[in-house]
């Protein structure tokens, strides 16, 4: 071969040569985006958030959602079977061994120091911290004022503490340190799996434990009115989310920093609890929420928005929110109305939010279903049915003038509005007693206001229908208002005009300074919704009677998820209209005497067959 020709050839086949690396180019520049995530649920929703907008770019996008554990998304990205996947700044210098930072600039700052020479990219940060906090309940708090890791310090030996098993086994930002660094120890410890942290919240509410260890970010603090105690020592490290990439894939896909640049600082704790709270307690789709969470940055288009679903309210007094009775209510219609958002809805007049079609439900005494008619009897209202029994409020009278030493000597009689619970009772009060007082009404927004309003009413007594160490009992006390015996109920006819009214005691200790029993009134507290049209009963049903709802009333199978998720073990007090699903079954009737026709004449033709059968076996014998 001439040297011609073989330059010929050379050059073909470098030509050719180049052609198959501009296409392995080509192909690499159009290889998609590998997202990964860890496999809880802000992880996962952070990373589709991530595919979402970078789909938005026009990068092509493939999920891997969930990859795995920390370890095993930092590896893949090391070894390139991932290109991004969300990272917490505290923990990405755990993961290197280094000390915890408190910080946020200054952790940011050294991961991207000691992540560089990995080949890694630490983007900007997203805008929340999803650190360690203890929590208590918000009533809990107020009472015992407390709002600091270090005001548990005098108590610490004789309160609950719930904590994760991963928590107690760390060694720098854990359990021991943190009671090290504290001066803190705790009477108990109850430590659950960390895959079942979510039972710390209700051990909480339930009041199995006083102080629980949570996530800031978590959905339930969307919900529940809890207060997390301020880490007055900087003990907790600071954890701010933010995409962690490959220098690789950035090159690769030269959009991919600008879009992911519009979440810097755009996603702050509230709206991370709200989109939690959806995907851990409605159980709702990440692809949606993530969705409508750039939908509602501006960063994407509306259209194909997967949309939540509308929210389902349970009216209540404000006067009650935060405390356990109410809590107990909201979970347990959550779970009769699973991946349908529930939120608490404050009224001075729950079941008329029922009526409007404002709530489906409401918590509400038992007093709320009835009236004072003119003879000074208590009659049902109409419209409403009990769904649930939740538990029991009890008739609060307190002195609010110290010179009064009993009902008896009351001049005026402060209460709530008209149409609740308490201004009902107290008007029973009044009339069945038969006091020489005037009864004056006020109102608030929440417990703290509420009982202002009552101690600056100028009345010389003030009566709540409330649970048992409820937040304005608790701070009315604490203010100086006397708790006082309800005397004579059971003289004349109260126990017959007033059914919903029990007998009952306030036991002792219940509040400060009541050493003995204190003899009062209770009312069942439950859960109500619309009553089926056209119908009444009475007796065991209780009283009802038929009206036009705006909304239908609760199914059968709702009913019954709703009682499987409350505590209370008592059924609804039969004074109570309530729902038909809790009608007690009747046995089956016993077979018809009467079979048929052809059964009959069966029968018949059997019964004569063995007569004749047993006169031949006895007859005489024939000689």
């Amino acid at each position: 071969m001439s040297l011609a020709a073989r330059a010929g050839g050379w050059l073909r086949a470098a030509l050719a040569g180049l052609a198959a690396l501009a296409l392995l180019g080509c192909d690499d520049a159009r290889a998609p985006l590998v997202i990964g995530s860890k496999d809880f649920a802000e992880n996962r929703l952070l990373a589709e958030i991530f595919a979402q907008i970078a789909e938005e770019a026009g990068i092509p996008v493939a999920r891997r959602i969930p990859f795995g554990t920390t370890a095993v998304n930092l590896e893949g990205l090391r070894r390139g079977s991932i290109d991004i996947y969300p990272e917490y700044n505290g923990t990405g210098l755990v993961l290197l061994g280094q000390a915890p930072i408190a910080d946020g600039d200054a952790a940011t700052a050294r991961v991207r120091e000691l992540f560089a020479p990995l080949g890694l990219t630490w983007g900007e940060r997203l805008g929340f911290d999803n650190s360690y906090a203890l929590a208590v309940r918000g009533d809990r708090a107020r009472t015992a004022t407390l709002t600091t890791i270090s005001d548990l310090i005098p108590r610490a030996d004789r309160l609950r503490i719930g904590i994760e098993d991963d928590f107690l086994t760390r060694p720098l930002d854990g359990f021991q340190a943190l009671q090290s660094r504290y001066g803190l120890e705790f009477g108990t410890v109850e430590v659950v799996p960390l895959d079942d942290r979510a039972s710390l919240y209700d051990m909480l509410l339930d009041g199995a434990v006083d102080v629980i260890l949570v996530y800031t970010s978590d959905g339930q603090l969307a919900d529940f009115p809890l207060r997390l105690l301020d880490d007055d020592l900087a003990f907790f490290p600071v954890y701010e989310a933010a995409p962690l990439m490959r220098n690789a894939a950035l090159e690769r896909h030269p959009a991919l920093a600008g879009a992911l640049d519009q979440l810097a600082g755009a996603l702050d704790l509230d709206l991370m609890r709200r989109l939690n709270n959806r995907v851990e307690i409605f159980g709702e789709d990440p692809v949606d929420v993530a969705r409508d969470a750039l939908v509602e940055l501006g960063l994407v288009d509306a259209r194909g928005s997967g949309g939540s679903r509308p929210p389902l309210n349970l009216a209540l007094l404000p006067s009650v929110i935060g405390d356990a009775e109410a809590l107990t209510a909201m979970r347990a219609v959550r779970a009769a109305f699973p991946g349908r958002p529930v939120v608490l809805l404050p009224s001075l007049t729950p079941l008329d939010e029922i009526d409007t079609g404002a709530a489906r439900v409401a918590l509400v005494p038992a007093g709320a279903f009835f009236e004072i008619d003119e003879t000074g009897a208590s009659v049902p209202r109409e419209g409403f049915e009990a769904v649930g029994a939740v538990g029991d409020s009890f008739v609060h009278v307190l002195a609010l003038d110290p010179e009064i030493e009993s009902l008896a000597e009351a001049r005026t009689v402060a209460s709530d509005i008209e149409a609740t619970g308490s201004h009902q009772v107290a008007s029973t009060l009044i009339e069945g007693l038969d006091l020489a007082a005037r009864l004056v009404t006020v109102s608030g927004e929440d417990a703290v206001s509420y009982a202002e309003a009552l101690l600056d009413s100028g009345a010389d007594v003030a009566v709540v229908v409330a649970p048992l160490g409820s937040v304005a009992m608790e701070l009315m006390i604490e203010r100086g208002a006397r708790p006082l015996p309800i005397e004579g109920w059971n003289r004349g006819n109260n126990l017959i005009l007033h059914p919903q009214l029990r007998q009952a005691r306030i036991p002792a200790g219940t509040y400060p300074g009541l050493e003995q029993p204190l003899e009062t009134l209770s009312t069942q507290l439950v859960i109500a919704g619309p009553r089926e049209i056209g119908e009444r009963t009475v007796g065991d049903q209780g009283p009802g009677a038929s009206f036009i709802p705006r909304a239908l009333p609760l199914g059968s199978d709702t009913v019954r998820a709703l009682n499987a998720a409350l505590p209370n073990v008592a059924g609804i007090d039969p004074v109570l209209p309530q729902a038909r699903a809790l009608a007690p079954e009747l046995p089956s009737p016993p077979a018809s005497i009467n079979p048929a026709f052809d059964v009959s004449m069966l029968s018949m033709v059997v019964l004569a067959m063995l007569v004749w059968m047993g006169w031949l076996l006895f007859r005489p014998e024939r000689r």
